[in-house]
């Protein structure tokens, strides 16, 4: 499947790199990613992690601790043996994505929660903190984690394993998950579109480098050269009930605890308290599965039974109180997450997905560019991990620890944050997550997000020896709540209002063209997410509760080719307008300038060439979409030097407007560059219906266009 849906991005020369895609682990922790077993190995009981605010889902939702879910309780009542329960505003459970009224943006509190934190703990570092988890490789796997399994012949007559090889729960977890992308990568060897893949999308550290487990997911921050811990920054998402790791250990045993319960609001980001404490009473469940008697080994795996922490020694039941006990509130913390974590794997990895991409003979286009490695730390909103220092070095393929990661992306996330949870557009607000100050007016907000964007880019050059950056996710929702508090989507004919901002999705307008605008004023390459394609309006993405799909069912008016302008493929998008907008594809020389101005139409483009033979002699390419310019003759086209030259390409969808230097300038005389190109703009009324909508095809570019700086770069 996922290789006819890339060969016919190949068709359309559309460059692809893969992203190992995980959330908070997997979908029984909130998310998605790992399967099932890999919870059940460890000793889970994924039936009662919502009883022990161990995980929270949108399946099991109503079965928890939270105050919202305890008064849908007390409200609900018994109809024909189907449970129906209200939130108090007349809206029942179903099967969508409201069901049971699941708060949204409340899936990555999961990170800091006991089922996700412990998974991710044992994937990074279980040889350091549960050495004692050993789990029997049995299974054709020779658990190295090279992509290879162990020879047919190491196998008995009746199919089962001869070795009794025993491995860390690390070793095997990791083993497991890069074989699984090897498979993927083998039966994509020979696709000429594919230019690199992901380690893994948005990693935790889970409990690594906490400072004090008793108090929350604050980082441990040693000064140089001393072993000493403090309690460092925390950037752990408070939302609903938020348990302390060691309260979070309790509670997986059963045991009650007093937990802050915590809203978005101004006790949290302006005073830092809980709303209230909440006892939560598992009510005799617990997250752990009972000892099934047969830990022969005595190893202390998932047969053993319990808590895995407990058994580590990280905490015990005191034997004259009773009570929970925590021995060691700094069992994780002085772990450099990025540098003892990742980089070991991401080495390991790196070296099993280039040797598998170049080991067919048949793969020219493997042989000519290496597999780029795109780059992914723990979320910069949630975490405190400081980003690592990643050589470009070769050493990578000797597996080397001590060795760099070559041809790697900077493939770092970004949203604005305040946008994406209040699913609201606020241009006089906003929320620094760097300095934890609130923001006002909207000039301070362009400039302050542009700086984290800045930040962003500058890890590449400072950390990863001028590495280029890739924003691996940005967007915006679209389910935002207008000033009468509801969502309004509008159908094909006020979807993309030119005329007014008021228009059903002036607001998302509004923050998609902020975004794209903090993007261009860096000159940074991005991937949007997302496009669903069985997106609707009623169950957005059909995931969570989140709703950012580009394209939406409901949006779709119908449109045909026949209908002319060549506008049909346009059908279903949303708020395009933002998103469609023209940007310099190719460059010949380096690019100082690259904006687009939605409300005026107006694009700029401004270079620099060295002055080279080859720089004169290949044009500056102009992406133009029809979305904004139905004919060329809607376009005023400026350029500069004196001499410069220009012509315009039309094609079915969209102009492709090719500048030249003068070709009397002399060899090394550096030039400026600059392409202006002014549109209808917004305020001018649309010519039809069909100018309104956008293509889902159109939305690529911005997929595609970060393969040129990697490609110059090389």
């Amino acid at each position: 499947y996922v290789r006819s849906i890339l060969e016919v991005a190949a068709e359309y020369d559309i460059r692809v790199y893969l992203d190992p895609h995980q959330d908070v682990w997997s979908r029984w922790t909130g998310g998605d990613g790992a399967p099932l077993w890999t919870l059940e190995m460890v000793g889970f009981d994924v039936e009662s992690l919502r009883e022990c605010e161990a995980a929270i889902t949108m399946e099991s939702y109503g079965r928890g601790n939270s105050s919202a879910e305890r008064g849908w309780r007390r409200s609900s009542s018994n109809d024909g043996g189907v449970v129906v329960v209200s939130d108090g505003n007349g809206n029942e459970n179903g099967s969508g994505s409201d069901a049971i009224g699941f708060p949204k943006m409340i899936w990555p509190t999961n990170y800091f929660k006991l089922a996700c934190a412990t998974m991710f703990t044992l994937f990074w570092a279980g040889e350091r903190f549960a050495p004692h988890f050993m789990v029997d490789v049995n299974d054709g796997d020779d658990g190295d984690g090279d992509g290879e399994d162990v020879d047919d012949n190491n196998s008995s007559n009746d199919g089962s394993s001869k070795s009794n090889k025993r491995v860390n729960i690390q070793t095997y977890l990791q083993t497991h998950y890069t074989n699984a992308m090897a498979e993927l990568l083998k039966h994509l060897i020979g696709l000429p579109n594919i230019v690199g893949i992901g380690t893994m999308n948005e990693p935790s550290p889970g409990y690594i480098n906490v400072a004090d487990l008793s108090k929350g997911f604050g980082q441990s921050s040693p000064a140089a050269g001393e072993t000493s811990t403090t309690t460092g920054a925390t950037k752990e998402l408070k939302y609903g009930l938020a348990p302390t790791p060691f309260q979070g250990m309790c509670l997986g045993e059963g045991i009650q605890q007093n937990v802050g319960e915590w809203s978005n609001g101004l006790m949290q980001h302006l005073l830092g308290r809980a709303d209230r404490k909440v006892r939560v009473d598992p009510k005799g469940k617990r997250a752990w599965k009972e000892c099934s008697g047969s830990d022969n080994n005595g190893d202390g795996g998932a047969d053993a039974g319990g808590c895995i922490w407990k058994r580590a020694g990280v905490w015990r039941m005191n034997p004259n109180t009773n009570t929970p006990e925590l021995l060691f509130p700094r069992y994780f913390a002085n772990v450099d997450f990025g540098v003892e974590c990742y980089l070991p794997f991401a080495r390991r990895y790196a070296a099993t997905m280039r040797r598998i991409w170049n080991s067919s003979s048949s793969s020219s286009s493997s042989k000519k560019n290496p597999l780029l490695m795109f780059v992914e730390l723990p979320p910069l909103e949630f975490s405190s991990t400081p980003f690592p220092k990643i050589s470009s070095s070769d050493s990578i393929d000797d597996d080397d620890d001590g060795g760099g990661l070559s041809n790697a992306v900077n493939a770092t996330h970004w949203y604005d944050g305040v946008t994406l949870f209040t699913r609201s557009w606020k241009s006089y607000f906003s929320y620094d997550t760097r300095s934890d100050t609130t923001v006002f007016g909207y000039k301070n907000i362009f400039k302050m997000h542009c700086s984290q964007l800045s930040d962003i880019k500058k890890l590449g050059i400072e950390r990863m020896e001028n590495s280029p950056t890739l924003i691996g996710e940005c967007g915006i929702a679209y389910d935002m709540r207008h000033l009468d508090g509801l969502r309004h989507y509008g159908t094909c004919g006020n979807s993309l209002d030119q005329k007014n901002d008021s228009s059903s999705f002036g607001p998302q307008l509004a923050a998609m063209d902020h975004t794209l605008r903090c993007l261009e004023e860096n000159l940074l390459s991005f991937t949007l997410w997302n496009y669903t394609s069985d997106n609707t309006n009623e169950e957005g993405d059909l995931w969570n509760g989140e709703d950012l799909s580009i394209y939406s069912e409901g949006q779709k008016c119908g449109l045909k080719e026949e209908d002319g302008g060549g506008l049909f493929i346009y059908d279903g998008l949303r708020a395009a307008r933002a998103f469609v907008r023209p940007y310099a594809r190719c460059v010949a020389g380096k690019a100082l300038v690259n904006t687009f101005d939605m409300r005026k139409g107006v694009f700029l483009f401004e270079g620099r060439s060295s002055g080279g033979e080859v720089e004169r002699g290949v044009p500056t390419e102009i992406f133009v979409p029809k979305l904004w310019c139905l004919k060329e003759s809607d376009m005023t086209i400026k350029v500069s030097p004196e001499g410069s030259r220009f012509e315009v390409e039309e094609f079915d969808h969209w102009f492709i407007v090719k500048y030249w230097l003068p070709s009397n300038s002399g060899d090394g005389e550096q030039q400026h560059m600059m392409v202006g190109i002014r549109g209808p703009g917004m305020k001018t009324p649309s010519q039809s219906p069909q100018s309104r909508i956008l293509p889902r095809s159109l939305s690529l570019p911005a997929v595609t266009t970060p393969s040129i700086p990697f490609f110059a770069k090389r």
